[in-house]
């Protein structure tokens, strides 16, 4: 009985994290100057796409939650991982994984999620985006049962976030702290 109870904790835990994951989506910071890439690189993208930039991770987002088109929104993964390889955009790469996040929350795809958020942990582009991986990390972590391992990723997301001053997300971790207090608190009461 405990076990269905955390696994409904999760998923509301689940729920809230997607929540965050659109605010601080909203809140992208300027692209990073990059060199413009040469015409010929952008003229060979199908000429209806746009290009993969700042406002793809708001666009993602509202494909994903508002119109419910996940295919549309791996599309623009697709798209921006194909931009980044052709032109050596690690910050499109970077909107690539967070799109993926953001499909691995809505999904419960806990293995994708884990992979993205080593991705965003271990890249150097965007220290804005150590703490989103940390924030997947944690909830993976708790997922699978070590408190642990998401006590750690948790600590590491608040601090950071802290540091980042973005208060939002901050409140946004309360969820996932209250269902990590809970299974730890049961995991000491076990014992």
């Amino acid at each position: 009985m405990h076990r269905s109870s955390t696994v409904v904790r999760l998923g509301g835990v689940l729920s809230l994290l997607v929540g965050l994951s659109s605010v601080h989506a909203a809140r992208l910071p300027d692209t990073p100057h990059f060199p413009a890439a040469p015409p010929q690189v952008l003229d060979s993208f199908a000429p209806n796409e746009r290009p993969c930039g700042v406002n793809t991770l708001g666009e993602a987002v509202s494909l994903i939650y508002e119109q419910n088109m996940p295919d549309q929104a791996q599309a623009l993964a697709h798209q921006c991982l194909r931009e980044a390889r052709s032109q050596g955009h690690a910050f499109k790469s970077l909107i690539a994984v967070r799109i993926q996040a953001l499909l691995a929350m809505r999904f419960r795809d806990l293995d994708t999620l884990h992979q993205a958020g080593q991705a965003l942990v271990q890249q150097r582009t965007m220290p804005e985006y150590v703490p989103d991986g940390h924030m997947c990390l944690a909830f993976t972590c708790l997922a699978s049962g070590d408190t642990q391992c998401a006590r750690n990723h948790l600590t590491l997301a608040r601090n950071q976030f802290t540091k980042l001053q973005i208060p939002q997300a901050l409140d946004q971790l309360a969820p996932l702290e209250e269902a990590l207090q809970s299974m730890e608190a049961a995991s000491e009461s076990a014992r």
